[in-house]
């Protein structure tokens, strides 16, 4: 009798023990990824290539951008307290593979003291992050921006190709900082075209439907050609121009007056097409974003009664 129970426990011990070791989960170790490394990038970069665009007025006064903004992720204090070394290409390949972009002239532009190059064109950029610095910034600063072809946009590129201080570079590595100029009028808007095909209509909407050829919500670019002059195409024919001129009074535009450009005027002439009257500024509206235009041509055979709008 003593014997049978001294079993009983021994064999409730023996179940209890076989079932806790079966519901015990084995740990294993999890992949570490990039823990345990410093990562190296570029805010904003890529591969291929990000892009950040810039538009800087176009006055002749000092603008600084940032070029690229470099970044380590350390994974811990001891390799966040290292110097590291840093080196960024002035990548000019990058630039030259897009051909809609120009190259930003070296002497356009100053590069901040704390981030010398060497080498010229398509030369390095020398980076040093001091014990605790995560972030490093090339500033480049162009001091007039009126030198700039408003038709054009510049550009420069920067890639990280060498780190010491076991750091790893990431695929976020490469920018394209693109840079064009602007004024306070050039703007995106909506294109609404009309035409009549009528002999004599004095400034204003005419009466009764336009003729054919019209259209509504176009895409257009109110676009910038100096500090204080602007274009935008009209809809008939070749599509000339409208040069729109106004004054910047503390940051508004005023007192607008146009013109057509004088090359298309000249082309005109030349395909038979004379000009009757305008072109007219109907509406100018800087705050609204609404400018509205209208002339007549007559085309060796008809007249034609035009009106461009532009709006938001």
């Amino acid at each position: 009798m003593k014997y049978l129970n001294l079993k009983m426990p021994l064999a409730l011990l023996a179940f209890v023990a076989f079932t806790f070791s079966a519901c015990k989960k084995v740990k294993t170790p999890e992949p570490m990824g990039d823990a345990g490394q410093t990562l190296l990038k570029i805010i904003g970069g890529g591969t291929p290539a990000g892009i950040s665009k810039n538009p800087i007025d176009f006055v002749p006064i000092p603008k600084t951008i940032v070029a690229a903004d470099i970044r380590r992720n350390a994974p811990n204090s001891g390799e966040l307290n290292r110097v590291m070394h840093v080196t960024v290409k002035d990548d000019i390949a990058l630039v030259a593979a897009n051909p809609a972009y120009t190259l930003l002239p070296s002497n356009w532009y100053t590069i901040g003291s704390s981030t010398p190059k060497t080498g010229g064109s398509g030369g390095n950029y020398s980076i040093t992050m001091q014990p605790g610095d995560f972030a490093e910034q090339i500033f480049i600063t162009i001091p007039d921006a009126t030198v700039f072809d408003p038709a054009s946009v510049y550009a420069l590129a920067f890639t990280i190709t060498t780190a010491d201080a076991a750091g790893i570079i990431t695929e976020e590595k490469s920018i394209i900082v693109e840079v064009n100029a602007k004024n306070i009028v050039h703007e995106d808007l909506l294109w609404d075209f009309q035409r009549w095909n009528i002999a004599t209509q004095s400034v204003g909407v005419p009466a009764g439907a336009p003729n054919g050829g019209t259209w509504v919500d176009q895409p257009e670019t109110l676009t910038t050609i100096a500090a204080n002059q602007n274009e935008i195409h009209s809809g008939y024919f070749i599509q000339p121009r409208y040069r729109l001129t106004f004054d910047d009074v503390g940051g508004v535009a005023t007192n607008f007056t146009v013109v057509m450009n004088p090359n298309d005027v000249i082309d005109f002439n030349n395909q038979g097409i004379t000009w009757v009257e305008g072109p007219n500024l109907l509406i100018a509206s800087f705050g609204t974003k609404r400018y509205k235009m209208q002339y007549q041509v007559f085309n060796g055979a008809a007249y034609r009664y035009i009106i461009d709008e532009y709006h938001k």
